[in-house]
């Protein structure tokens, strides 16, 4: 029974774009209860829900005024036909005192009077498929870091330092690579961890380039949780140099590719 109920959803929902245009071309504003019950007494879908009494955590149940309703939170929703579907959402999302806003607030506005088997999918599909929400919404821009030169200087002033995976485990229980390479020579430093954590990455730093090569005037890192946490910060504070916007790093980045084949 459920799964006829949500089938019969389910092609609506797949119809989101042409229920929409549907909508748009209504003449009627409003549906009162009367028109409510007279489809919900054709409605396949409320009928299959009223003689089976329930949805999967509500209870479905005929009020005093005969409309069939369905027990949520805060009381009884009228369960509404298909065929007023698209008219609701016109009204809660594209009238003139809705505003057009996005899909939870849509659905939150909806539900305080109506409600339908999958109703926040519908809802989320209807929202996908609003033409004036596509065109006139703006999508935020983003930010392009100013480009500029690096110049290498002496050998082992500049380091760059980077983090490739997950990877599929090995049998020491490793799938990350951290990699470091020196831009003056482009020699390159790696080591295979368990956990991409602050404390693995200074573990590495000091281990693979500080204790070996000594250390150095500048590193190169982009903005990972990892690089600005407390060790790595407590680590860098005194003899690296620290840009606010991630930079080009050519070589970490042929290495990375040269991982993943």
């Amino acid at each position: 029974m459920e799964m006829n109920v949500d089938s019969a959803v389910q092609s609506v929902v797949e119809a989101a774009a042409i229920r929409c245009v549907e909508a748009a071309e209504l003449g009627v504003v409003q549906c009162i209860d009367d028109d409510i019950k007279r489809e919900q007494e054709k409605s396949a879908m409320v009928q299959s829900l009223l003689r089976k009494g329930a949805y999967p955590g509500q209870r479905v149940y005929r009020d005093g005024d005969g409309l069939v309703r369905a027990e949520v939170e805060g009381g009884g929703s009228i369960i509404l036909p298909v065929v007023y579907w698209a008219l609701a959402f016109k009204e809660a999302h594209g009238s003139i005192w809705a505003g057009h806003l996005r899909g939870p607030p849509t659905y939150e506005r909806l539900q305080r009077m109506h409600w339908w088997p999958r109703m926040r999918e519908a809802v989320q599909s209807w929202f996908a498929a609003c033409q004036d929400c596509g065109a006139r919404k703006a999508r935020p821009q983003a930010v392009v870091p100013p480009l500029r030169s690096v110049r290498t200087g002496d050998v082992c002033d500049r380091w760059a330092i980077d983090v490739a995976g997950p990877f599929p485990v090995t049998a020491a229980g490793n799938r990350y690579v951290i990699a470091a390479v020196e831009y003056t020579t482009r020699y390159a430093v790696s080591a295979a961890v368990s956990e991409h954590t602050a404390e693995e990455i200074t573990r590495f730093l000091m281990d693979k380039v500080v204790l070996v090569f000594g250390p150095m005037r500048e590193i190169m890192m982009d903005g990972a949780m990892e690089f600005g946490s407390c060790p790595g910060l407590t680590l860098s504070c005194t003899w690296l140099t620290r840009f606010p916007t991630r930079m080009l790093l050519p070589c970490l980045e042929i290495g990375r590719r040269w991982l993943k084949l």
